[in-house]
């Protein structure tokens, strides 16, 4: 609740500019296509806000990027886990 109540002050505050490669991005490494959701950006700022602001000042970007992870599975073979996107976390840190 409180991440999207925060992504819609991002989206009312005005200060908050979306830019042009969120329509090709995709998010983590295992997907095949991009967010279908139109807001999907400010939900993943809003996400990095409340981690860093949870986790304190001393969070990276690899802290991150496994927080934003994905466990795959392969069937038989052991899982792989897919980290988040790095290039969407720099855009906010």
């Amino acid at each position: 609740m409180f991440i999207k109540a925060f992504s819609n002050y991002l989206e009312k505050c005005g200060n908050f500019q979306i830019p042009e490669w969120v329509d090709y991005v995709k998010t983590t490494t295992h997907k095949q296509l991009w967010p279908m959701d139109s807001q999907w950006f400010l939900i993943r700022a809003a996400a990095i806000g409340r981690q860093i602001y949870m986790r304190g000042k001393g969070i990276g970007i690899k802290a991150l990027r496994s927080k934003f992870s994905y466990k795959g599975t392969n069937g038989h073979q052991p899982d792989h886990v897919y980290t988040g996107s790095g290039k969407i976390i720099r855009f906010w840190v």
